[in-house]
């Protein structure tokens, strides 16, 4: 805005308001104006749906996300990650010794660990984006016609978009520890994400009414749900299976 401003006032100024404007202000120029005016829509739908509304609107997006990485992670299979990356894999060549049966050994054993750890992170990585939906269906979407908000509310809900977006890229993470071998990091951010799951699910979970509502009851199961499971750590042995292959003989 500040830059197509500076270019405005100079036109402004000339005279004959016919200022030659060099090629790389025009740049410039058109390159401020396209930004501002994508701002300016961005303004118009905000306005239009609220706080609210783009609250509700942006965490959807981030679950979305959250749902896509979890998937990926349940349709990855840690043997054919073992197979990909062997050295001694149909296309070695005839100079090559074949893999010694401790390698062998070791990439089952890291395939298998794998597969544990996978299973042991998605119990509760599987249980995050349904406690994330519980919130958007049960406390965000029943805000979305609400105009007038306190400062205090807009800041909570901008709380609870901050932390759903943190949500969202500790799966990613924790996916990409999974897929890297590195299975501390995967678990490590799973925790992450659960903790920070928690504290969304509980930052909903007071209702004004003092009646239980039904909406009161299924966000009181998201968040017993998410709370009943813990990925925990990779036990030292397994760490240890992980990270010692036996040498290459070529």
């Amino acid at each position: 805005m500040q830059a197509l401003l500076r270019l405005v006032e100079r036109r402004s100024e000339a005279k004959d308001n016919k200022l030659q404007i060099p090629e790389v202000e025009k740049k410039e120029f058109t390159e401020a104006t396209g930004r501002v005016w994508d701002d300016c829509d961005k303004l118009i739908v905000l306005a239009k749906e609220g706080v609210p509304g783009y609250v509700v609107r942006k965490s959807k997006q981030w679950l979305e996300l959250m749902k896509d990485a979890v998937k990926e992670l349940e349709e990855w299979d840690p043997e054919e990650d073992v197979d990909d990356n062997d050295l001694f894999g149909d296309e070695s060549s005839d100079n090559e010794a074949p893999a010694s049966s401790s390698e062998t050994t070791h990439d089952d054993d890291r395939a298998a660990i794998s597969a544990g750890v996978k299973v042991q992170a998605l119990k509760v990585l599987s249980r995050i984006p349904q406690s994330i939906h519980v919130v958007i269906k049960q406390r965000l979407e029943k805000r979305i016609n609400d105009q007038q908000i306190s400062g205090n509310e807009t800041a909570r809900l901008g709380t609870i978009l901050k932390q759903t977006r943190q949500i969202s890229e500790l799966i990613d993470e924790s996916a990409e520890g999974m897929y890297m071998g590195d299975l501390e990091s995967c678990l490590k951010k799973a925790g992450k994400a659960r903790a920070i799951t928690i504290q969304v699910v509980e930052s909903v979970s007071q209702s004004a009414s003092e009646i239980e509502t039904k909406e009161d009851k299924y966000v009181k199961r998201a968040l017993e749900w998410i709370q009943q499971v813990d990925p925990g750590g990779v036990p030292q042995g397994q760490k240890t299976a992980l990270t010692s292959r036996p040498k290459m003989i070529v």
